[in-house]
């Protein structure tokens, strides 16, 4: 396997041949075998692709940490689109400013953030959509990305009354 192809996605892929029925993932009350991680995460690459979500795509996610995230950033990461998770602590005017920064296609939210999503959706007219968080099954296709693509944009704190997009 070629090192610089080798993210994420390849490392769940690789994982589920070698240790196919193993724990790969425990959060909250679920288990994942390395085989039923990679069959979620491929699923819901496919919806995100059905969505329109293509390379070099953001996803603005509003979540806590749940299992869903962790499918998400795996799914995003095998089509090559961009996570830009959005800090749930915010207040409506440092979600704009991110948003209008970073220009998500859609936005992922848990029930709890649903009404925010749902709003930033309606101000914003490049965000195609505003998702619930939620696993969803289909049939399996291949896509990988490499080293050299965008992964996240994390947003971290300057110095400033706004914070700062970076790529990773």
């Amino acid at each position: 396997m070629d090192q610089n192809n080798y993210g994420i996605y390849q490392m769940i892929k690789r994982s589920a041949l070698l240790f196919r029925d193993k724990v790969a993932l425990k959060c909250d009350n679920q288990e994942f075998s390395y085989s039923h991680l990679l069959n979620c995460v491929n699923d819901l690459s496919i919806n995100l692709k059905q969505l329109g979500i293509q390379k070099s795509d953001r996803i603005g996610v509003i979540s806590k940490n749940n299992t869903e995230y962790i499918l998400l950033y795996a799914a995003s990461a095998k089509i090559g689109s961009i996570m830009l998770p959005i800090n749930w602590r915010l207040i409506k005017s440092e979600i704009d400013y991110i948003l209008k920064d970073a220009r998500p296609k859609i936005i992922v939210a848990e029930d709890e953030f649903m009404s925010i999503a749902e709003s930033v959706k309606n101000d914003f007219s490049f965000i195609r959509g505003a998702l619930r968080v939620s696993e969803k099954t289909l049939s399996p296709s291949p896509c990988c990305i490499g080293r050299e693509h965008v992964l996240e944009c994390p947003v971290v704190d300057g110095a400033t009354q706004f914070e700062h997009i970076v790529a990773v």
